[in-house]
């Protein structure tokens, strides 16, 4: 059993199957004051700065300029995004500081998983990266119609460019797909792992509504475990 299936094992009810969407339940009606939907902003803030962070990091490595290129601008539309989340937050709360915490989980996982090469390090921001955002398009609904909207406008996964970049060379490497196959797994097997906290953080925000929150973390898993799927069979990986 792989840890992605570990992972899905745990937090997903038992036969059930999803196919890269939200599981169809009935959506959970949004937060009530202002910190419970704050904290789901700011998840949304951090995984944005986190994916710049390995997107800027990815394009210093990377072997050829146009490839740098494609990175670079993928670093700089997270940064984009990222102001946006940090200026509803100043709004709704007068600060910003409430991304702290998440970016403290987020980079302890990145900091378990250290690759051993270029490759390695751009699929770990393709899967850490989608994955958080996974996690991120689930926990939206939490927020007010208006919030919702208005963050999801230009929020996207970090995995196209990699993608983008990666396909062809692998398609062609057979070796290099059995490694990073085996990669991926544990990038994501990390990913999962992380869930709990995060959930638990944003309901101790929630107040009353913990409950609501709390429901939330297996259709998470699920949503994650089922486009990370998606991920590596767009580069020709097992999942």
């Amino acid at each position: 059993m792989t840890s992605v299936t570990r992972g899905l094992a745990r937090w997903s009810p038992v036969g059930r199957t999803y196919a890269g969407r939200m599981p169809n339940t009935p959506p959970s009606p949004p937060l009530d004051g202002r910190e419970g939907p704050a904290s789901v902003l700011a998840l949304l803030g951090a995984g944005d700065l986190v994916a710049f962070s390995w997107l800027s990091a990815d394009a210093d490595l990377a072997p050829a300029l146009g490839a740098r290129e494609s990175l670079a601008r993928a670093a700089a539309e997270r940064m984009g995004h990222y102001d946006v989340v940090a200026a509803m937050l100043d709004e709704a709360v007068g600060t910003h500081e409430g991304v702290t915490p998440y970016l403290g989980f987020l980079e302890e996982v990145g900091g378990r998983m250290e690759a051993m090469s270029w490759e390695e390090q751009l699929l770990r921001t393709a899967v850490m990266g989608g994955m958080v955002h996974d996690l991120g398009d689930v926990l939206a609904q939490l927020l007010p119609a208006e919030q919702r909207e208005r963050v999801m406008q230009g929020a996207s996964a970090p995995d196209d460019v990699v993608i983008d970049l990666m396909a062809g060379r692998l398609s062609q490497d057979e070796p290099l797909r059995a490694r990073l196959s085996l990669w991926g797994r544990r990038v994501a097997g990390e990913a999962l792992a992380v869930l709990p906290a995060v959930v638990a953080q944003i309901a101790d925000a929630a107040g009353d509504r913990r409950e609501a929150v709390t429901a939330l973390q297996a259709p998470a898993a699920a949503t994650m475990s089922s486009r990370h799927a998606q991920r590596m069979e767009r580069l020709g990986l097992a999942a």
